[in-house]
């Protein structure tokens, strides 16, 4: 069991980690491959790419295709995503009394993603939990995606916290390199589909199984009265 880390910031990866907006992943992807006259991913296969940036998610799922059908891929991803991400993600239970108790705690909170700023943002309002949150990198506020540092020097320097001071929480494999490329302590979380082995095989043994168990982690402060 690892001993409890004192942090001044926690950062969250989003799909998989604070909500589940599998729906509107699968409804857009499908939809941009039908826009393409691509074959049509099964569900399963698209769940399995929830993490990866656009561009590696057709890469992965139309891997017989050439490159320069991204954008046009793209394009259509979020002519969907717009219509349906909103009303169909999902924030997991406890997430509020997570955030609020860090703030409480005079812990910041932020969120790095590979999903639109916008999107996030409004799911956030949505459920009464935006003002909870210190900073959001999301899609289209980086060149390079995970495991790329972009987005996490960004936060990095925006909430000008030093990586030691640091938390990271996210259920991929892409969220675990971005944190070990970034000097970046780092927690699992299974609530997504990779499992404890795979996060073994980079050195991560324990997990979390519930996002508010990130507060058995932390050294938490009592708010001054």
């Amino acid at each position: 069991m690892l001993s409890k880390m004192t942090k001044e910031l926690v950062i969250f990866d989003f799909d998989f980690t604070l909500a589940d907006s599998s729906k509107g992943i699968v409804k857009s992807i499908q939809y941009a491959s039908r826009f393409l006259n691509l074959k049509i991913p099964p569900k399963e296969d698209i769940i399995n790419t929830i993490g990866l940036d656009l561009a590696s998610t057709f890469n992965t799922l139309h891997s017989s295709e050439t490159d320069d059908k991204i954008p046009e891929f793209v394009k259509h991803f979020l002519t969907m995503s717009s219509r349906v991400m909103r009303k169909s993600t999902v924030v997991y239970n406890n997430v509020g009394v997570l955030f609020s108790s860090l703030k409480n705690s005079q812990i910041k909170v932020a969120i790095l993603s590979t999903k639109l700023r916008e999107t996030i943002s409004q799911v956030l309002e949505d459920n009464d939990l935006l003002h909870f949150v210190d900073c959001i990198i999301g899609g289209e506020d980086v060149l390079k995606h995970k495991p790329n540092t972009e987005g996490m020097n960004k936060i990095i320097q925006h909430m000008n916290v030093p990586a030691e001071n640091i938390l990271y929480v996210g259920d991929n494999i892409v969220d675990a390199k971005v944190a070990t490329y970034s000097k970046v302590d780092f927690l699992p979380i299974l609530t997504g589909n990779t499992t404890l082995n795979a996060f073994n095989d980079l050195g991560y043994y324990e997990a979390l199984y519930d996002i508010i168990q990130v507060l058995d982690y932390i050294d938490l402060l009592e708010k001054p009265c």
